[in-house]
């Protein structure tokens, strides 16, 4: 059974203000500093997708990457549940890394940064 699924991370942006701009010694050291979140957040969604993946393909089902629409009924609940449940870890996993980069150095290096 072909079960279509489509997960992409839409829109990636790093924010930095402009008032940043000014600061080249700060720009520099935010710019690698979320560069770095960025990156965590893209492992944390390839491990999303392999599992994902892993929970479907376990039931029975293929899953594609696309962005056809089909109506499945019990295939679009059983889809939508298991997707639901692997965000639910992907958010804590995304956290998870949130925090390992958010280290005690690598604040003191964004805070100090034109010091």
């Amino acid at each position: 059974m072909r079960a279509p699924v489509d997960l992409r991370l839409t829109e990636r942006r790093i924010h930095i203000a402009r008032e940043a701009a000014n600061l080249p010694c700060f720009l520099d050291v935010a710019v690698s500093h979320l560069t770095r979140h960025a990156a965590a957040g893209g492992e944390a969604f390839n491990r999303l997708v392999g599992c994902v993946e892993g929970r479907l393909g376990s039931a029975g089902f293929k899953v594609l990457a696309t962005a056809e629409r089909t109506s499945g009924g019990d295939v679009d609940i059983l889809v939508k549940v298991s997707v639901d449940q692997e965000l639910a870890i992907y958010d804590v996993d995304r956290m998870q890394m949130r925090d390992e980069t958010d280290t005690a150095d690598e604040i003191d290096k964004v805070q100090n940064a034109c010091s």
